[in-house]
C-alpha cells in the first residue's frame, strides 16, 4: 500500500492510495464547501446543486446519466454535509477511466435544464417535509440551530419550502460556478491503479476545466450555545416519545485527541457494553434508543448523547444521566472497558482496509479534518498507545454541566425541574 498527494497548479488535489491485487477501484470528487457557506437568503442551495448535477450535462440528459451510471455497474453516491460535499463510486479496475468521466461530466459541466431544475425544487421539498416528519431528523435540525446560533452550521442543509421554492436557475447556476473550482475540489483513489498512468490521463481532462479561481475566505470558528431548548409537539403533531440531545463543544481536532475521543464515546455510550447503555437501558429500561457521538466538522465539533424514551421516564432517565456521568468523572474509567473500547476501535480500522471505499473515503476525511495523511499502521499504533489517564483527563475537561447544551423534542414535561437537575 502507498499513498500519494499532488496539488496541481490550478489548485486542484489529487489523493491517492494503491492497493495491489483489488479488482475493484473507489474514486471521489469531494468539494470544500458545504451549507456552511450559506445564508438565511440562500439555505439549502448547496444541496439542490448536489441534486441538480443528476439532471443533465452538456453532453447527457438526466436518463442517459441514469443509464450511464447503471451499465458501469458498481455505484454510484452523492451527499450534501455541513462543510463539505461530495460525489463518490466504486467499480471495476478495468473501467477506471469511464467511471472517471462521468463524475467529471457531472461535477465539471451541469446544464441545469430549466424543466429539471423546477421539478427537482419540488422534489427537495418533499424531501424537507420527510425530514420534519421524522422526529430524530428534527430534532437535529432545531438542535443546530440553537447549538451554532448566527452561522451558516446552524442552518438546515436542505433549506426550508418557502427558500428552495424561491430559488432562481440563474442564481443557483451562480452559486454553482463560483463554488466549483479546481481549487475547492479534492479527488480521491484508491485501488490497484497505475498512478503514473491516471495522472496523466488527469492532466489531459484538465485542459478543458474551468479556469481557477480564488477560494472563499475562512470560515470563523462558531460560538456554540450553552443552555436549554424545549420543543414541544406541534399542532398536528403526536411523538410518542421524547427524544433528547445532549451536548459539549469540541474545538479543532487534534490528531491524537480524535482518537482519545472516539474511545471515550464508546465507552460512554457507543457500545452495547457501554456505561449508559448498560445502565440506563439494560438496568433501569429507561430507554430503548441510547448512544453517544461524535459530531465532527471541519475546525469544530461536538461531544453528543443522544436517547429516544417515554416521556413519563424523561426526568428518572435525566437524573440517571446525570449521576452516572458524574460517576464516571469521580471514579474514574476501568482498565477492562478501556481495553475493550480500543480492541473495538482497532478492528473497525483493520476491517476498514479490507475494501477500497472506506479507505477512499478516510483519505478525505484525514486530509481535510487533521490535515495529513494517516496510514492504517499509524493509526492503530496511535490508538494502541492512549491511555486510561488521558481518557479520564479528557472526560473531567470536557463532560461538565456548564458547558452542555441539552435539547429535548416531545412533550412538554417538567422543564423546570429538569433545568434545576442540570444546573444543580
Amino acid at each position: 500500500m502507498s499513498y500519494s498527494k499532488e496539488i496541481f497548479p490550478n489548485g486542484f488535489t489529487l489523493l491517492a492510495e494503491t492497493k495491489r491485487g483489488y479488482p475493484v477501484a473507489s474514486m471521489g470528487f469531494w468539494l470544500k464547501s458545504g451549507s456552511n457557506r450559506e445564508s438565511t437568503e440562500n439555505q439549502g442551495v448547496s444541496h439542490l446543486i448536489e441534486h441538480m448535477l443528476f439532471k443533465g450535462t452538456s453532453r447527457w440528459s438526466q436518463k442517459e446519466i441514469a443509464l450511464k451510471i447503471e451499465r458501469l455497474g458498481g455505484s454510484l453516491d452523492a451527499y450534501t454535509a455541513k462543510d463539505h460535499c461530495a460525489y463518490y463510486q466504486s467499480l471495476l479496475n478495468n473501467r477506471l477511466e469511464e467511471g472517471y468521466d462521468l463524475l467529471e461530466e457531472l461535477v465539471f459541466r451541469p446544464s441545469f435544464p430549466e424543466e429539471e431544475f423546477e421539478s427537482e425544487k419540488r422534489v427537495v421539498v418533499e424531501e424537507i417535509r420527510e425530514y420534519l416528519d421524522n422526529p430524530m431528523d428534527l430534532l437535529s435540525n432545531e438542535f443546530h440551530s440553537f447549538f451554532y446560533p448566527n452561522s451558516p452550521l446552524g442552518l438546515p442543509i436542505a433549506g426550508t419550502e418557502e427558500r428552495v421554492l424561491s430559488f432562481d436557475r440563474n442564481a443557483v447556476l451562480d452559486t454553482y460556478r463560483r463554488i466549483y473550482t479546481p481549487a475547492n475540489l479534492v479527488m480521491t483513489l484508491c485501488g490497484d491503479v497505475d498512478l503514473a498512468k491516471f495522472r496523466r490521463f488527469l492532466l489531459e481532462k484538465m485542459e478543458s476545466w474551468p479556469a481557477p479561481r480564488l477560494l472563499p475566505p475562512p470560515l470563523r470558528p462558531p460560538k456554540p450555545a450553552r443552555g436549554f431548548l424545549f420543543l414541544p409537539e406541534k399542532r398536528g403533531q403526536r411523538w410518542s416519545q421524547s427524544y433528547v440531545h445532549l451536548a459539549w463543544p469540541l474545538p479543532a481536532f487534534q490528531e491524537r485527541r480524535r482518537y482519545r475521543l472516539s474511545i471515550l464515546s464508546h465507552i460512554v455510550g457507543g457500545g452495547f457494553s457501554s456505561r449508559l447503555f448498560q445502565r440506563l437501558r439494560e438496568e433501569m429500561g429507561l430507554a430503548y434508543s441510547l448512544s453517544s457521538f461524535l459530531g465532527s466538522y471541519n475546525r469544530y465539533g461536538f461531544f453528543g448523547i443522544f436517547a429516544a424514551l417515554n416521556p413519563t421516564n424523561l426526568f428518572p432517565f435525566c437524573k440517571a444521566l446525570k449521576e452516572e456521568l458524574n460517576r464516571l468523572c469521580q471514579e474514574g474509567l476501568q482498565d477492562e472497558e478501556v481495553e475493550t473500547a480500543r480492541l473495538n476501535y482497532e478492528s473497525a480500522v483493520i476491517l476498514g482496509m479490507e475494501g477500497t471505499s472506506s479507505r477512499m473515503k478516510v483519505l478525505f476525511h484525514n486530509d481535510f479534518l487533521l490535515g495529513h495523511y494517516r496510514s492504517p499502521k499509524q493509526t492503530l499504533n496511535t490508538i494502541r498507545s492512549i491511555t486510561r489517564e488521558e481518557l479520564e483527563t479528557e472526560m473531567r475537561h470536557l463532560l461538565k454541566p456548564e458547558k452542555m447544551a441539552f435539547a429535548l423534542l416531545g412533550r412538554k414535561t417538567r422543564e423546570n425541574k429538569i433545568k434545576e437537575l442540570w444546573n444543580d
